[in-house]
């Protein structure tokens, strides 16, 4: 597993690999970012995270803490910034979670540059006033699954990751999202048990100076060599006025599913 920060060898990597169209094989650049729902000026605010996935180039791209609300709809505007600097969306898609800030409805959303075979989304084990889910894309080879976990118990999060292991370690599936705790914390166990391995770039809260690692990527028992391929990148670290309280990330992997590099 590689976690790196932004270098000269990813941007040669992404360089590289820019002209590999999104509608070819199984998608190799990923991107996630908690969104801070619609606080401030939200609007700037994701404008820098259009121009940054507009910059990666990513085929696939969660979020979380997506908001709707009277005039305020966060997914629908990322969404067309997105697609106004070039990068094609061929699927999409939210699910509502629980009341955020008491007047929006916060989401998760889940785009893609590849067309996707089938998608649902799913309740995990949560508190009822404050509810976590997933989404997930059968893109036929593959399976994409974002998710936002508990922010507050351990135990909790023990059995939303319980709930995933059960759902996805049986498919070749990447999980990424904010799980509010690093990979090595206890509640990560029925993952790591089940031989999930683990991407996460480093830490990513709060973004005005990281020091927790809660957002990464997970890769299931049949992509551990794949994952092992795969770099991941903390993003939009440098801004004085940073786009979310939460530093988006990046994933690079590599050029084919399961290929183990010559």
């Amino acid at each position: 597993m590689k976690t790196t920060p932004w270098s000269f060898f990813t941007l040669f990597v992404l360089l590289l690999f820019s002209t590999v169209s999104a509608a070819d094989g199984v998608p190799q650049r990923y991107f996630s970012m908690n969104l801070h729902c619609a606080v401030g000026d939200w609007q700037k605010r994701l404008d820098k995270v259009a121009d940054e996935i507009a910059r990666f180039r990513p085929e696939v791209m969660g979020f979380q803490e997506v908001c709707k609300g009277e005039n305020v709809d966060t997914g629908a505007y990322l969404r067309a910034a997105i697609e106004s600097r070039g990068v094609e969306i061929r699927f999409w898609k939210t699910a509502d979670t629980h009341t955020s800030f008491v007047k929006y409805q916060e989401q998760l959303m889940l785009l893609s540059t590849h067309p996707v075979v089938s998608d649902s989304e799913g309740t995990l084990p949560s508190m009822p006033f404050l509810r976590n889910k997933y989404i997930s894309a059968d893109l036929g080879e593959l399976t994409l699954v974002v998710t936002h976990f508990h922010f507050l118990f351990p135990t909790i999060r023990l059995r939303q990751y319980a709930a995933l292991t059960k759902l996805f370690s049986n498919t070749p599936a990447i999980v990424m999202g904010d799980f509010n705790s690093g990979p090595s914390k206890r509640e990560s166990k029925p993952f790591r048990k089940a031989g999930w391995a683990s991407v996460f770039p480093g830490p990513t809260f709060p973004s005005s100076k990281p020091t927790k690692i809660f957002d990464g990527f997970w890769f299931s028992p049949a992509l551990e060599e794949w994952s092992k391929q795969s770099e991941a990148s903390v993003v939009l670290g440098d801004d004085p006025d940073p786009a979310s309280d939460h530093l988006g990330i990046i994933l690079q992997t590599a050029d084919c599913l399961g290929k183990s590099g010559d």
